[in-house]
């Protein structure tokens, strides 16, 4: 439950300094030019994408928040495989993002490549049939016993 507070209060702050940006640019009490909007659209992108992708293993399975793929939020096991690999993606991706706006990179052609590796990375690693067998989600399983991560489904019901 307290991921789902932390969520709600990080969104509810990211909502509100977008506003104040707004606000503060319309009334020309920030000018930022076209290389400093993106510059700071990067930043902000990459901290989302940094505290959300932290925080992503400990949201519980629920439809609502999260990685809400049709094929992930029908099996838990699915859910905390597929999060897990968001938060292991998360760093990676941002600081790629971050580097490439820095570096000059097309921005709108490095925002789609960094969401599509960080969306379907986790989505399609489900999406495939992957983990084939029920064997493997017994050993990812297995996995989240040893490291006491609670699963609410039976492996053995797959």
């Amino acid at each position: 439950m307290q991921s789902f507070k932390f969520i709600t209060i990080f969104n509810t702050l990211l909502v509100l300094f977008g506003v104040l940006i707004v606000v503060l640019s319309e009334t020309g009490s920030l000018v930022l030019t076209e290389r400093g909007e993106k510059w700071f659209a990067g930043g902000a992108i990459s901290l989302v994408m940094l505290v959300l992708g932290n925080i992503a293993p400990k949201i519980p399975f629920n439809r609502h928040t999260g990685l809400r793929l049709p094929w992930i939020v029908t099996n838990e096991l699915a859910w905390i495989v597929a999060h897990r690999l968001l938060r292991y993606l998360s760093l990676p991706l941002a600081v790629i993002y971050f580097s490439g706006i820095l570096a000059g990179v097309d921005f709108r052609l490095l925002s789609i490549a960094v969401f599509f590796f960080r969306i379907g990375i986790p989505g399609d690693f489900f999406a495939a049939g992957r983990p084939a067998s029920v064997a493997e989600y017994c050993r990812i399983a297995r996995n989240c016993a040893r490291k006491k991560t609670v699963l609410y489904a039976d492996p053995a019901a797959l």
